[in-house]
């Protein structure tokens, strides 16, 4: 009886984990590496209070370049987080970015 209970507590721990992991994955930022995946998580939160998230690829690097230490300036950023925002906004590779969309509602 020991050894049923023994595998069943290990069963649910272990679904327990795959759980936790697969929401983490899901995240929207499992694809993106780490500095960009940091980034994406500050400019959602910095920059969300004023205007929707703009995806990196909706405009161009030169006009991020542009607005990107005015709006630093307004967030109140300091320079790591404005360094890890512009790291993932200037992203070469949007294949890798993940959708600012929300989901529509099935």
């Amino acid at each position: 009886m020991g050894s049923r209970r023994s595998r069943r507590a290990a069963f649910s721990f272990a679904a327990l984990v795959m759980a936790v992991v697969g929401a983490l994955v899901s995240g929207g930022c499992a694809s993106v590496p780490l500095p960009e995946r940091e980034g994406i998580v500050l400019y959602r939160a910095k920059c969300s209070g004023c205007h929707r998230p703009y995806a990196p690829q909706e405009i161009a690097g030169a006009s991020w370049d542009r607005s990107l230490p005015e709006m630093a300036r307004r967030a109140k950023l300091t320079a790591d987080e404005y360094d890890r925002i512009k790291r993932y906004l200037l992203v070469t590779d949007v294949a890798m970015l993940p959708s600012h969309e929300t989901a529509a509602p099935h």
